[in-house]
């Protein structure tokens, strides 16, 4: 398995949009969906490029849809944070629908940990606004093994 996070874009109607996030650390993998603004994909490339020219020490949260049964959907947030020159680190949290279990609302959740690299962020970034274009878009962070 690739560690890797998957960004698709699954669902639209007039006011947001369902993104589907895959996080795999290369061991284990989990999928959430989560709502967000019509123009996530744009808004986050942009945010992330600003993010991406800071190197020395910077921290970005990319964010969908809120955690909480209050909340339709999942949610999904990765901290990007510049460790060192050249060494991205990336703490993800997801959190998938409320159910009832045991007479209380649960839900699924992971947290994961990836590294990744300047240039592989750089792809990421162009990809992410055609998510805004129509269902079926998907955006790749392609990320390497944090034991190295």
């Amino acid at each position: 398995m690739q560690p890797r996070i998957s960004v698709k874009r699954t669902w639209s109607d007039a006011d947001v949009v369902q993104l589907s996030f895959e996080v795999c650390d290369g061991k284990s993998s989990f999928v959430v969906e989560a709502y967000a603004g019509l123009d996530w994909g744009t808004a986050s490339a942009k945010n992330l490029k600003a993010f991406g020219e800071q190197i020395h020490g910077g921290i970005y949260d990319l964010e969908a849809g809120d955690d909480g049964p209050e909340y339709a959907g999942g949610a999904f947030r990765a901290r990007f944070h510049w460790f060192r020159p050249r060494a991205l680190l990336i703490s993800t949290t997801q959190q998938g629908d409320f159910f009832e279990f045991k007479g209380a609302q649960v839900s699924d959740e992971a947290k994961m940990f990836l590294r990744t690299e300047p240039g592989l962020l750089d792809q990421f970034v162009a990809a992410l606004p055609a998510l805004d274009r129509c269902d079926g878009e998907e955006a790749v962070l392609q990320c390497v093994s944090v034991e190295q």
